[in-house]
């Protein structure tokens, strides 16, 4: 099973679990629905933006845990726990993404619903934290699935940029091929878990 972020979304799909709306309480609600429907081993994957520079548009992304700044992440984990995806699921995304030759990075995301206080003091303090990027629905998603008992990972593409003085759209959301791409690796991963 594979769920892809509405920011992400081609047209292509257009069902409730695999264009989950934006942020964390939409996705978790997609997430929730397929695990109750038996999906065990789930794939998310979507755009996300730059928090530390040099990231080219559609860059692979890994996330292998997320700084919680959202709100449905907490009804999942107690308020100090940290949040990270299944371990088999990271394995599956990075083995593919490495077989398929595509450059990737690994590390921390910070998840926000609030994308317009993404203040540059606050990217200052992710980037010291340890974030690659910015995104709305990885913690949560992350804890949910924890929580369900699912096996469960994300793939992120780099987008728009945070990471400077001013933001830059980059025009992210019009890499069809970027994401048709994550789509497919995405697909690849969910095959291998």
């Amino acid at each position: 099973m594979i769920i892809r972020s509405a920011s992400s979304s081609t047209g292509a799909y257009r069902s409730p679990w695999s264009a989950p709306g934006v942020g964390a309480p939409a996705a978790v609600t997609s997430l929730e629905v397929v695990i109750a429907l038996g999906a065990t081993h789930i794939i998310g994957c979507g755009g996300a933006g730059i928090v530390k520079p040099g990231f080219d548009v559609g860059h692979g992304i890994v996330p292998t845990g997320a700084v919680r700044d959202e709100c449905t992440s907490y009804h999942y984990a107690p308020f100090d726990a940290e949040v990270a995806p299944h371990p088999r699921a990271l394995a599956a995304i990075d083995a593919v993404l490495t077989e398929a030759g595509v450059p990737h990075d690994r590390g921390l995301v910070w998840t926000t619903d609030a994308f317009f206080r993404e203040t540059a003091a606050k990217v200052a303090r992710r980037r010291e934290q340890g974030c690659l990027a910015v995104d709305m629905e990885a913690a949560a998603m992350f804890a949910c699935a924890a929580f369900r008992g699912a096996t469960y990972g994300q793939l992120l593409y780099a987008g728009d940029d945070v990471s400077a003085a001013e933001w830059d759209h980059r025009h992210w959301d019009k890499q069809t091929g970027a994401r048709d791409r994550l789509l497919d690796l995405a697909l690849e991963a969910v095959i291998r878990l």
